[in-house]
């Protein structure tokens, strides 16, 4: 082989472990990257999208703050209303709570970006909660519940009400159906052994918090196995009047905007056209458009435009302004 020859063969050969390197450093890295960055873990977003009354969250620190529109939610914080008070909390994957009825409450839900799988778990220790939960089927590592001291009510694509008051809580089926068992502290691996029982559309279902601890302490005893326990609860028709009603009164509290968005960097809300408008009359009824919304507090979304303001007092209006909402506001009268 000539002296060239040997060259040729050389630089190729050389040339052959370079370009095997680069690949393997360059493209095999940037794959492994990737898959690294979509399947990190993290906790999905919750903001608040309409307040009414007074509604406060306990920070980390400790200390209570109020809750206006576009404040998120974190992990685990929990968030008290006052009497007459509402508040509607949107998940960045579109689930949509109402709270009412003085509740407490605290969300841990944890998302995984790249298969949109998420684990959520909203803890309900007092009042009334409207949920209606993004679809989740066909997300086999997905999960959302709503648990209570005396029930967990297991979402499977539906709108339905949920309550805590005086020992017992109920579950009103309005759309779809809800897998409901007692709220038994056992162990993980025991947990599918519990006693489930399905709520259909317009069924609803009572469970006894004194008939869980009845429960949790005969299985302490050992006077009854995790699959020998037997349903606590039982199923029936909403037939009263009443309570069908309200079921329909609160599904119609259920909005979901589909134009608020979460910056993935910042966790900032991000809004296309909509604005945040909170309202604060202590001792005044708050008039938007004309219409009567809150007392003393309002926080509310309304679409970019001009929209009237108005304060009453014993039906007289004592403050009245038009506003271009063309950024958040906050009137504090």
């Amino acid at each position: 082989m000539t002296r060239r020859g040997c060259f040729m063969k050389k630089l190729l050969t050389n040339l052959s472990i370079f370009l095997f390197l680069y690949s393997s450093f360059f493209i095999g890295g940037c794959q492994k990257k990737g898959v690294e960055i979509s399947d990190v873990k993290r906790e999905q977003k919750v903001v608040a999208t309409f307040v009414l009354g007074k509604v406060a969250k306990k920070l980390n620190n400790g200390e209570w703050d109020i809750v206006k529109v576009g404040d998120t939610i974190g992990s685990k914080e929990v968030v008290k209303l006052s009497e007459k008070s509402r508040l509607v909390l949107q998940t960045e994957t579109g689930s949509v709570i109402t709270l009412t009825d003085e509740a407490e409450v605290s969300i841990n839900s944890i998302l995984n970006p790249s298969s949109g799988d998420e684990n959520t778990e909203v803890k309900l220790s007092e009042g009334k909660a409207v949920v209606n939960p993004r679809d989740i089927k066909g997300l086999s590592n997905s999960s959302f519940s709503v648990r209570t001291p005396a029930m967990v009510a297991g979402v499977r694509g539906t709108v339905f009400s949920i309550e805590y008051k005086e020992g017992k809580s109920k579950v009103m089926v309005k759309e779809g159906k809800v897998a409901v068992k007692p709220a038994i502290k056992v162990e993980e691996s025991k947990q599918e052994k519990l006693p489930e029982i399905e709520v259909t559309e317009g069924q609803k279902t009572v469970i006894n918090k004194d008939d869980v601890k009845e429960l949790e302490k005969k299985l302490e005893e050992g006077k009854v196995e995790v699959n020998e326990i037997t349903s606590i609860s039982k199923v029936d028709n909403i037939v009263d009047e009443t309570e069908k009603k309200m079921l329909e009164d609160d599904a119609k509290q259920i909005v979901k905007f589909d134009n608020i968005k979460f910056d993935e960097n910042s966790g900032s809300v991000v809004k296309e056209d909509l604005y945040f408008v909170t309202v604060i009359a202590v001792g005044s009824d708050i008039y938007i458009n004309g219409e009567m919304k809150a007392k003393d507090y309002l926080s509310a979304s309304y679409p970019k435009g001009k929209i009237l303001i108005e304060i009453k007092q014993d039906q007289n209006i004592v403050m009245s302004k038009e506003v271009e909402l063309n950024s958040d506001i906050t009137v504090d009268y």
